[in-house]
């Protein structure tokens, strides 16, 4: 048990008592402001909890430029792009009177061309807007060195509508004279871009449209090129240890036109366009860290402010060591001044007096500060460890001139009795019944109960404490 002992971290220090009834000294203002100090700390608490429960500590979020030398992309939860247009009359995009058919094909690698897929309109809930061609279930691959998998892009074509389209496609064009007024008109095809973003406070990505328009001129087709920039997301939203996932994300488009001829046009398509539209991956990106506040930064902040809050105890402490040198002193007085006792002191939280009566009547303050204060340096010198040593040496030396050596040594051998018993009718011992009273150890009572049996020990022993 004893080598146990030395691994203990837990142990106390014996602090004196200055009264029975508390190990420490402690006050009323030392209370109050306790009180609030745990109440701030508690509420602030209470207040970054909520605060985090509900998303409103933003994370820390880095950005990273990188580039890419291969990446595939599926578009599968998200549209690349929409396109639409403001009526005029007829809907241009509408398969059963057409004037304008989007086809939609790949350019794998560099020369590479698959057939051309023409876009299905999706009807419009609004009877200003045409319907709505979007391009699914594409899948666009990076990869400017072409090693391995051949890079893939996406492009439109916007055909005028033309007769084989009934055979090839089941679409039905306008009639030659629509289709000429129709290009005649000044209108404009909308774009409708589809981006991912990360909301921070709802813990989730989050989609938003942004928008782009072409004039349509027949006699000045366009060719655009649109480059999806992406975006690898790395999500960190572990309460307690680091631990992240992975999304890629569109969160950016770079958008560029030139213009191109007629001519240049009817040597790539086997039809007449109006234009024609590229989508790829941009080899440009970034890398987005998210990272959530673990709930040990969130207390550690706490603690901190808590620790600022309670640099204020010093204060106190300075006040609560003013009150008990002022308690010290009037205990101590009252021993030398027995009159003391009879005082009745009135005292604020500070610790301030504010009345004193003795029996009764009123006493002046300032003339009891005055009293006090003249002998409160030497009383407060009576309870240092050095003079309580001086004056219990003097005891010695009083006792050793007034009383035998012997006797001395003798008391040693002496102490109280414990009242043991025989149990009736068995070998037993048992304690009886015996109530010891405070008054038995003072030296000086006056009720000294006359039970009391003194034991005294045999010789070559004694009942002094063992130094170690």
């Amino acid at each position: 048990m004893e080598y146990l002992k030395k691994f203990d971290q837990f142990g106390v220090i014996f602090n004196q008592s200055i009264d029975k009834r508390e190990k420490q000294f402690k006050s009323a203002l030392g209370g109050i402001v306790t009180l609030l100090l745990y109440s701030a700390s508690l509420t602030y608490l209470i207040y970054k909890l909520y605060l985090w429960s509900s998303g409103m500590i933003l994370p820390k979020i880095t950005n990273q430029i990188t580039s890419y030398n291969y990446y595939e992309k599926p578009f599968s939860d998200i549209n690349p792009l929409e396109i639409y247009m403001y009526l005029q009359g007829d809907d241009p995009f509408d398969q059963q009177k057409n004037y304008v058919t989007c086809f939609f094909y790949y350019q794998i690698g560099v020369d590479i061309f698959t057939e051309y897929i023409p876009i299905q309109p999706q009807q419009s809930q609004s009877q200003l807007i045409s319907s709505t061609l979007i391009p699914k279930n594409i899948k666009l691959i990076l990869n400017p060195q072409q090693i391995g998998n051949q890079s893939q892009k996406g492009l439109i074509a916007f055909a005028i509508c033309d007769s084989s389209f009934k055979s090839k496609y089941n679409i039905t064009c306008a009639s030659e004279e629509e289709i000429n007024e129709f290009l005649n008109k000044f209108q404009s095809f909308e774009f409708w871009v589809q981006l991912e973003i990360f909301d921070p406070q709802e813990h989730k990505i989050s989609k938003i449209l942004q928008e782009f328009s072409i004039n349509l001129d027949y006699n000045a087709p366009f060719f655009i090129q649109v480059q999806y920039k992406i975006t690898q997301l790395n999500i960190d939203d572990n309460i307690f240890f680091t631990s992240s996932r992975s999304n890629s994300i569109v969160s950016s488009y770079s958008l560029f036109t030139q213009p191109i001829s007629q001519q240049l046009l009817k040597g790539l398509y086997p039809f007449s366009v109006l234009g024609g539209l590229q989508i790829q991956l941009d080899s440009n990106g970034s890398i987005q860290n998210v990272e959530y506040v673990k709930i040990g930064q969130m207390l550690a902040d706490v603690g901190s402010i808590t620790s600022s809050l309670l640099s204020l105890s010093i204060i106190v402490s300075i006040i609560n060591n003013m009150l008990q040198d002022d308690k010290l002193s009037i205990e101590i007085l009252s021993i030398y001044f027995p009159e003391i006792k009879k005082f009745t002191f009135q005292q604020n939280i500070f610790g301030q007096i504010k009345e004193i009566k003795y029996l009764d009547q009123q006493i002046e303050i300032q003339q009891y500060k005055i009293f006090q204060e003249s002998l409160k340096e030497k009383i407060l010198n009576k309870i240092t460890v050095l003079n309580q040593i001086y004056e219990l040496s003097r005891v010695q030396f009083l006792l050793q001139n007034l009383i035998n050596r012997d006797k001395i040594i003798e008391a040693h051998k002496y102490g109280i009795k414990i009242p043991i018993g025989i149990q009736d009718d068995s070998d037993s011992r048992v304690l009886s019944t015996f109530e010891l009273k405070l008054e038995d150890f003072n030296l000086l009572s006056n009720d000294f109960d006359s039970r009391i049996e003194f034991l005294k020990v045999p010789n070559g022993q004694d009942i002094s404490v063992n130094e170690t």
